[in-house]
C-alpha cells in the first residue's frame, strides 16, 4: 500500500508498458496490408509476362507452321 494509505496511488507509479509494445498488431496488420498489396503486383506482373510469352510463342509456331507449309508446297510441286 502507498504511504497516503491508497492503494490508487501505488497503481498510478507502477511504470506503464513500453511504447513499443503499444500497436504492435496493427503494425503488423499494416504490414501485412502492405505485403498483400506487393505481392498482389508481382502475381498481377508475372501474368502479363505469360500472357505476353506465349502469344510469342503462338506467333512463332504460327510462323514455323506456315514456313513448313510453304516448304511442303515447293516439295510437292
Amino acid at each position: 500500500m502507498a504511504r497516503d494509505g491508497s492503494w490508487t496511488t501505488e497503481m498510478d507509479n507502477q511504470p506503464s508498458e513500453p511504447a513499443s509494445d503499444t500497436g504492435d498488431l496493427g503494425d503488423i496488420t499494416r504490414s501485412r496490408k502492405a505485403g498483400d498489396c506487393e505481392l498482389e503486383a508481382v502475381v498481377h506482373d508475372l501474368r502479363d509476362r505469360m500472357m505476353r510469352l506465349e502469344q510469342h510463342v503462338i506467333k512463332t509456331e504460327k510462323v514455323k507452321l506456315l514456313i513448313f507449309c510453304h516448304d511442303l508446297k515447293f516439295l510437292l510441286v
